[in-house]
């Protein structure tokens, strides 16, 4: 456990006031010597029992309200607190809030003190709902908060802004140097403010949020927004390789499991929404990277997806949308399902189905045709060559690539004359002779082709 004078060092903690001891729920505030660290409050002085079964919420309370406002460190038998800037560590857990955590930090309400939801149960009774008992070591969140001023009552020069909306603000110490304030236009502007007094607000110019970093002056009524929030993150931890570090290698972040219990128990990466609106993405990767998921080796399955609501697996874009290599299948799919497969066109039309009993529905087969001189490409199902007049020979692709290919080769009734489809043929002429209006089916066994109809 980290004794006081470490934690006060480590926070430097300056211009607060030291509290004394007195009465139970009462103490009295004495001025602090220049130069000393802040007092540490107790709750003991406050009555607590600090006992592990006692009830000192009263007490707790009364010391709250007291290190609040004296901006002391609060301690009692289990934590320590420092009010209203949401850090508190504990040095055991229990329970389901604050006491749940070794460590808790928040941010976003200074109305406040911010509360340390594990479990977040309202009632003992919410007991019976939640079975989990969690413990956690740390915990972090992040508020979404309104703009600290939002007013429309403005007037604007190239370098300030003045509402009488701002004063209460500017004389209680709200606006701080550093802040931000944006327009509500269309590009925005953003000026960053660096003074203010009386109900005016200096900013070193008003930027317009459109990339090209041009100033302009907004118009007078247009909407001001002081420290706005647009985008929240609870925790942002960033690594860097620089070019000339002997660091060869990077890791973000790395959650490690020690199970010595039983096969299949835990997970790393819990991604919930205990919200009421639909969230984005539970997981995403920006930027540039080899691979925006990989499962190494020891894994069961690389990715499971188990009852979504619309799609289970989604590629938009790229020249492949999914690939398979070196496993010994594919798929299964869907082994109950009225379609196992299925194809569409961008218009939502079924092109290709596989039923669940593995039945091909709607089988489209690609049909070409080939010229005198050519040879039948990679992906023609039916060859058919042209209308012909004259003597003609279509080559035949290299069996050895086309094994187990089946092959449908035509020559068109609008023919006079019969066409040679030359290549390794079975019966080693060199080339399989199609009458007008006939076709042949022939099937490569990886060192040719052999016909196997004829029509």
């Amino acid at each position: 456990m980290m004794k006081s004078k470490h934690i006060l060092s480590a926070l430097a903690f300056s211009g607060v006031t030291a509290v004394a001891a007195g009465q139970a729920g009462h103490v009295d505030k004495l001025p602090q010597a220049a130069g000393k660290a802040p007092a540490v409050l107790s709750t003991a002085e406050f009555g607590a029992k600090d006992g592990p079964l006692s009830d000192d919420s009263a007490a707790e309370a009364a010391a709250l309200e007291q290190a609040t406002a004296a901006r002391s460190l609060l301690r009692s038998q289990w934590m320590y607190k420092t009010p209203k800037r949401g850090i508190k560590a504990w040095k055991s857990t229990f329970g389901t809030r604050d006491q749940a955590t070794v460590a808790s930090f928040s941010d976003g309400d200074e109305a406040r003190e911010a509360r340390t939801e594990v479990l977040g149960l309202a009632a003992d009774s919410d007991v019976s709902v939640h079975p989990e008992r969690d413990h956690v070591a740390l915990f972090v969140q992040q508020l979404a908060q309104p703009a600290a001023v939002a007013t429309s009552k403005t007037t604007y020069t190239a370098t300030s802004v003045t509402s009488p909306d701002f004063a209460a603000a500017i004389a209680a110490g709200k606006i701080k140097r550093g802040m931000m304030i944006d327009t509500g236009e269309r590009p925005k502007k953003t000026g960053v403010i660096y003074s203010a007094s009386g109900s005016t607000i200096n900013v070193s110019a008003w930027y317009v949020v459109d990339g090209t970093r041009a100033t302009a002056t907004p118009a007078r009524g247009t909407p001001a927004y002081v420290n706005p929030s647009t985008k929240v993150w609870a925790l942002n931890a960033n690594v860097e390789l620089r070019a000339n570090a002997m660091a060869t290698d990077a890791v973000g972040f790395e959650l490690g499991l020690v199970n010595d219990k039983a096969d299949d128990l835990g997970y790393l990466y819990d991604a919930v929404n205990l919200g009421s609106k639909r969230g984005l993405n539970a997981f995403q990767s920006r930027g540039r990277w080899v691979q925006g998921f990989y499962a190494y080796n020891g894994t069961n399955y690389g990715f499971v997806s188990q009852t979504a609501a619309q799609i289970g697996f989604y590629a938009q874009g790229g020249p492949v949308g999914m690939q398979s290599d070196g496993a010994t299948a594919i798929a299964y799919l869907a082994k109950n399902a009225a379609n196992a497969l299925v194809v569409q066109n961008t218009a939502g039309k079924s092109l290709t189905i596989l039923d669940g009993a593995g039945v091909w529905q709607s089988i489209r087969t690609r049909y070409a045709t080939f010229g005198n001189g050519q040879t039948i490409d990679g992906q023609a199902v039916v060859a058919s060559a042209l209308v012909v007049s004259t003597a003609t020979t279509i080559h035949l692709p290299a069996p050895g690539a086309n094994a187990n290919r089946v092959l449908y080769v035509k020559n068109p009734k609008g023919s006079t004359v019969p066409v040679d489809f030359a290549g390794n043929v079975e019966d080693a002429s060199g080339s399989v002779q199609v009458a007008p209006g006939g076709a042949v089916t022939l099937i490569s066994d990886g060192s040719k082709w052999i016909p196997i109809g004829k029509y």
